[in-house]
């Protein structure tokens, strides 16, 4: 009896351990580099919004060859392009979120930076749920091209850009804080060292 009550003792507490080990290669594989990666979009798109920004406000003379309107869509479209592959790849990882199957394993506070990531990804979509795909730059993009192109700059545009940067900083802060409490969460439990 004392055996196996041992036994069984010992296998559970290899299970626990295969769990912690499986929480922390997802940390290492996944949530490391993924918070990472969108660090550095983050920091691409308040560099976007601060040289749409300038754009915006600088004088145009008739020298210029394109109106603040255009040099303002031109920007964003290069910036889009440098770093569209982890974008992209971030943003199928966000996508997992609505996959119970997948993330049925994940602590609740992976769960919770899944929906911030993808919170901040999208938050330039009018749609909901899983078929959201409008990222925030193509948001403002959108935005941008509303505007004729005889018109320089409209107000709704300069006021769009205004909401864009406080929306990029508020869903920044929601993914950081995710991300920090995740760390915490999985130091809590052992499962990273």
């Amino acid at each position: 009896m004392y055996e196996l009550l041992n036994g069984l003792v010992s296998r559970m507490i290899q299970l626990l351990t295969i769990r912690e080990r499986r929480r922390a290669r997802r940390y290492e594989r996944i949530w490391a580099p993924t918070f990472a990666g969108l660090e550095t979009v983050h920091g691409d798109y308040l560099k976007m919004i601060n040289d749409v920004r300038a754009i915006v406000k600088r004088k145009f003379t008739d020298a210029d060859t394109e109106t603040p309107r255009d040099a303002a869509i031109n920007l964003v479209k290069e910036r889009r392009i440098a770093l569209a592959p982890v974008r992209v790849k971030i943003g199928q990882l966000a996508n997992l979120s609505h996959d119970d199957h997948i993330t049925e394993p994940f602590l609740e506070s992976e769960r919770t930076v899944l929906y911030a990531i993808r919170n901040y990804l999208f938050a330039g979509s009018l749609e909901e749920g899983p078929g959201a795909s409008m990222s925030q730059a193509t948001g403002l993009l959108e935005e941008m091209q509303k505007t004729p192109p005889d018109v320089w700059v409209s107000a709704d545009v300069v006021s769009y850009i205004g909401e864009f940067g406080d929306r990029l900083e508020r869903n920044w802060g929601r993914v950081a804080d995710a991300y920090f409490r995740l760390e915490l969460d999985l130091i809590e439990r052992g499962a990273q060292q």
